[in-house]
């Protein structure tokens, strides 16, 4: 009888590591370019296509940028004007009255949980990234723009989560593994 539990629970824990493989959900893209002055354009950012959210946003714009430097913690959307994506500084809302960096021609749809490369001049084609400050919602106009810089390339990187059956099967493959080794010192 013990023969058949231990091998019933070290079935639960091989199907585990190997039946229920972990699946990608989540792609961290990775910017690496520059803005005006040839002033660094760096930093990352997670979006899951399934969802259709960012997180862990962090852009930042070196010191020899006509802004001085901003780090953009936060998604705004699609600029209508420029047609690119804009990341916002803490606190924003919409692109109204602040400064953003655009990615320009560059959408949510060209990021997709497969990753891939997303550089000049397939799709950086006419700008690259750019500070700008808009005077509305979508960015469709500016009061300025720091010069389009080309050059830049964004990666992604799809990441790997654990299936929660893959899990559970491991925690119940060890639990049953433990037990059982515990009534086995208990009988000697």
């Amino acid at each position: 009888m013990q023969n058949k539990t231990l091998a019933i629970l070290t079935s639960c824990f091989l199907v585990g590591l190997t039946v229920a493989p972990a699946h990608a959900t989540p792609v961290l893209w990775e910017l690496d370019g520059l803005v005006t002055n040839d002033a660094p354009a760096t930093g990352s950012f997670t979006w899951d296509a399934d969802s259709a959210i960012f997180s862990n946003v962090s852009l930042v714009t070196g010191a020899a940028s006509p802004t001085g430097g901003l780090t953009f913690t936060q998604f705004l959307g699609e600029s209508i004007g420029f047609t690119g994506i804009m990341f916002g500084q803490a606190g924003a809302t919409d692109a109204t009255d602040s400064t953003v960096l655009i990615l320009r021609n560059v959408s949510v749809s060209d990021l997709t949980n497969s990753g891939g490369v997303l550089s000049q001049p397939t799709y950086l084609v006419s700008g690259g990234a750019a500070e700008a400050t808009c005077s509305d919602v979508n960015c469709g106009s500016t009061v300025a723009v720091s010069n389009w810089r080309t050059g830049s390339m964004l990666t992604g990187t799809p990441t790997s989560v654990p299936l929660p059956t893959t899990l559970a099967l491991l925690g119940i493959g060890f639990a049953g593994y433990g037990f059982q080794r515990r009534k086995q010192i208990n009988a000697t």
